[in-house]
């Protein structure tokens, strides 16, 4: 039940799951499974469990600990994971390394980190025939600042294997971030061409479009991705967004359903929320505010829109 809380995004969660990681007496990939869900810029007891996690004697919490820190902030990420680079298992060396690919590495551990890069690298070529080893060449090249060969190791995955979603996505981010719009957008078509019914494909082309101003086209790509990964509460929240405008209503229906499905994602309750206000709709938009603030009571911009509520200001665009 914690992890499943935590997977909804319930910021209660992070407790339990700190809870889970400090109970030795657990399974260890129950304990690691935990550790990869705690967020370290929460800080406290979660990034306290996380620090102690990556000290752990058992390699699977101090590998799901070290996922977890995968998106933290590069200083904190550097601090913490810097020890690891001499940890006896090679598995987590190379983790530790991907991670601080990125990193400005003290002279006290180059060796350590030029070693478990090596190994890393090593690893990734003997799979270089796997789509999914390609797609982490391709990210470590990303964070090594070594664009065009992050686009060469993804073209790879593709060729490798035509229907690997993922490297289809990350090639797109890439030319996305390079201002290669309409090449991002035409690899998105190239890829749904194969495999229409991917929802997180037509997710992705429908954000393309939007940015090359192809409202229309964009929001059936939306309404696709929601018919087809209604699981996924970003196909929800991003289609009531592109109809809110025209088609108020529509919206607010849909993220009455998203919302059910997701009671914990705050997107879809702040969107349910701040549409309901700007279109009149005080009861419902009370209905979502007490949700936000069931999930988090501190939840400031929560307590700002009660307020509006209360006073019946006119909702922020």
């Amino acid at each position: 039940m914690t992890i499943a809380a935590a997977d909804q995004g319930e910021p209660a969660a992070q407790l339990e799951l700190a809870a889970l990681v400090n109970d030795s007496q657990l399974a260890p990939i129950v304990r690691g499974s935990a550790a990869q869900r705690l967020n370290p810029e929460a800080g406290g007891e979660p990034l306290a469990s996380l620090i102690r996690g990556l000290a752990d004697t058992d390699p699977l919490v101090r590998l799901g600990s070290i996922r977890a820190m995968e998106d933290a902030p590069i200083a904190l990420r550097t601090r913490q994971l810097l020890p690891l680079l001499d940890d006896p298992l090679r598995s987590v060396r190379s983790l530790v390394a991907s991670l601080l690919a990125d990193a400005a590495i003290p002279p006290s551990h180059q060796t350590g980190f030029d070693r478990a890069l090596r190994e890393y690298e090593q690893e990734l070529e003997i799979n270089s025939d796997r789509a999914g080893h390609l797609g982490q060449l391709g990210m470590l090249r990303l964070r090594q600042g070594r664009s065009g060969e992050a686009e060469e190791a993804w073209d790879r995955a593709i060729s490798t294997e035509p229907l690997h979603v993922a490297a289809y996505l990350n090639l797109a981010d890439l030319l996305r971030s390079q201002g290669r719009e309409k090449a991002a957008g035409r690899l998105l078509h190239d890829a749904l061409e194969l495999m229409p019914e991917d929802g997180l494909l037509h997710y992705a082309l429908g954000l393309s479009l939007v940015r090359q101003q192809q409202r229309d086209e964009a929001l059936k790509h939306f309404r696709e991705a929601w018919r087809l990964s209604p699981e996924d509460p970003r196909t929800g929240y991003i289609l009531a967004v592109a109809l809110e405008s025209e088609a108020p209503k529509e919206a607010l229906e849909l993220l009455t359903v998203a919302s059910a499905r997701h009671p914990n994602n705050r997107e879809l309750l702040w969107a349910g929320a701040s549409f309901a206000l700007r279109h009149g709709n005080q009861e419902l938009a009370r209905h979502y505010i007490e949700a936000l603030l069931q999930r988090d009571p501190a939840d400031q911009q929560a307590l700002r829109l009660q307020r509006m509520t209360t006073d019946k200001m006119p909702a922020p665009h």
